[in-house]
């Protein structure tokens, strides 16, 4: 339990860097007319089996979504890019991803375009960090739509926005989100300020 506890806060520490960094990789690389590969980077595929030659889709676990992560931090420092550490959102919105639900049944793969693989994974390039078994994944702009497709069509609520408002009808996410996530909670908008113009008309 310690061990775990001690985990996650170290992911909350790291947490703005991660998504800066994941954001800096992906965005150059968005190709809204091919969302099954342009963010499935060579670099960084996992060292996993996959289920069909050709076809992305795979088993996923924590220990594969922190080498991703770690790949992609060496490839950055490789490269010497420039890492904006407080870039916000830059558009996108932060998925989370409950992967041990996964129903295998390739819906959100047809959904989303072959965004999702067949067992409801986005793209590698986009995970951010784990937490559990809930990875966090951040959605390009360009891909929001093709998510909230998958979202629908996802039988078992294992797909859900930071920050979702849920109707009286709707039942709740099945965790519980650490503290550290609180400020990327939004409904879309990337900060507090952009809310509230939207809410008031006032900057």
């Amino acid at each position: 339990m310690w061990f775990r506890k001690a985990r996650h806060r170290l992911a909350g520490r790291s947490f703005p860097q991660r998504l800066a960094e994941t954001i800096a990789w992906c965005k150059p690389r968005v190709n809204r007319h091919d969302p099954q590969w342009c963010l499935r980077s060579h670099i960084l595929r996992p060292q996993r089996e996959f289920d069909v030659a050709g076809d992305p889709t795979f088993w996923n676990d924590p220990k594969t979504i922190r080498s991703v992560v770690r790949c992609r931090h060496q490839a950055l420092d490789d490269i010497r890019l420039g890492i904006d550490t407080e870039p916000g959102l830059s558009n996108g919105r932060l998925l989370l991803c409950y992967f041990n639900l996964t129903m295998h049944c390739y819906a959100t793969t047809e959904a989303s375009k072959g965004y999702f693989d067949g067992f409801d994974n986005p793209p590698w390039d986009t995970w951010v960090t784990c937490v559990g078994a809930m990875l966090i994944a951040w959605v390009p702009p360009e891909f929001v739509e093709l998510t909230n497709k998958a979202i629908d069509y996802e039988p078992n609520r294992m797909l859900v926005w930071l920050g979702q408002r849920y109707s009286d009808h709707q039942s709740k996410p099945h965790w519980t989100l650490p503290d550290w996530l609180n400020p990327y909670k939004t409904d879309g908008l990337n900060t507090i300020d952009e809310r509230r113009t939207k809410l008031t008309g006032f900057g």
